[in-house]
């Protein structure tokens, strides 16, 4: 990664704002990546404005264009370097879409080979969602891309995220034990009913002890041509740490269906869930919703 290269901040196709905006938001969108963390147009705005005193744009959008920009060039960058440099663009997202905009979807169609292909809103999302982690996974490599550029090299932010107090995390298990009564009636109950999770998908009867390509086993697997969904079920009798356990189960589970997906050249869709028959205590509610993880709540007699 040494051939030399120049930035082409002046490409006549892109606006005045664009052209100068550019090469000031590539160093927070560099930084952000390598924090690992999406960052929104207000904020990319507002960083840059009050770091060289700019006008406030109110129309954050605007910022799209500059955003756009220092793709194509990342683009030109890779064909230099001879390599598929990330799609960065796509860690710049609307706030309250949680997604980057529909302007920086060329980028996206040209590095996942699908030139000519339309997205749909539901898959436009997870094709978008799969580019942030690999954008992330790059890590300290955009340390050279910065290099590269030219530009400035601003320290990542470390250490606590946000006012959010730390959680206690499970213990590991010693090894699993004897399954329960109540845990093989829920599993099987969850899947002789699939109108139980029919957001998910229209399934049919689902499989327990599915087998990943990790080795993992699910406890419930329900499948089709265009999603599939794993559960992860836990009875009443399941202690806090064994339910919180379970959450990060559903986060692994949920990872290695997608992976799977994504090797078999399938769009990364797959869902999981946890169930139980019960609510659970506030600190694991917390939990999930740190994780992204959805619990669904079975009728009580499910595990009777």
């Amino acid at each position: 990664m040494t051939t030399p290269w120049t930035p082409n901040w002046d490409d006549a196709d892109w606006k005045p704002f664009g052209r100068k905006i550019a090469p000031l938001a590539l160093p927070y969108m560099i930084q952000s990546a390598r924090e690992g963390r999406p960052i929104s147009y207000g904020d990319l705005a507002a960083k840059i404005e009050e770091r060289w005193k700019l006008p406030v744009q109110f129309r954050r959008g605007k910022y799209g264009s500059p955003v756009g920009l220092v793709g194509e060039n990342l683009e030109e960058l890779g064909r230099a370097w001879g390599v598929l440099l990330p799609p960065l663009n796509t860690i710049v997202i609307d706030q309250q879409k949680k997604c980057a905009g529909v302007g920086g979807d060329p980028l996206l169609k040209n590095y996942l080979n699908a030139k000519g292909q339309r997205f749909i809103e539901k898959h436009r999302e997870e094709h978008h969602r799969v580019a942030r982690d690999i954008v992330f996974d790059f890590g300290e490599r955009w340390v050279a891309v910065a290099e590269a550029f030219g530009a400035p090299i601003l320290k990542p932010a470390f250490g606590r995220l946000g006012p959010d107090k730390p959680l206690q995390l499970p213990k590991p298990s010693q090894g699993g034990g004897e399954e329960t009564p109540e845990h093989r009636r829920l599993k099987e109950w969850v899947r002789s009913h699939p109108s139980f999770v029919k957001d998910y998908g229209q399934f049919g009867l689902g499989e327990t002890e599915y087998r990943l390509s990790s080795g993992d086993r699910l406890d419930v697997h329900f499948g089709t041509k265009a999603r599939r969904l794993a559960v992860e079920v836990k009875p009443s009798h399941a202690p806090i740490n064994e339910f919180q356990r379970g959450v990060f189960q559903v986060v692994k589970y949920r990872a290695v269906m997608r992976a799977e997906q994504t090797a078999q050249a399938l769009i990364p869709q797959a869902e999981a869930v946890l169930v139980t028959t019960t609510v659970p205590d506030p600190e694991s509610r917390e939990l999930m919703r740190r994780l992204g993880v959805v619990h669904l709540v079975a009728p009580r007699y499910a595990e009777d």
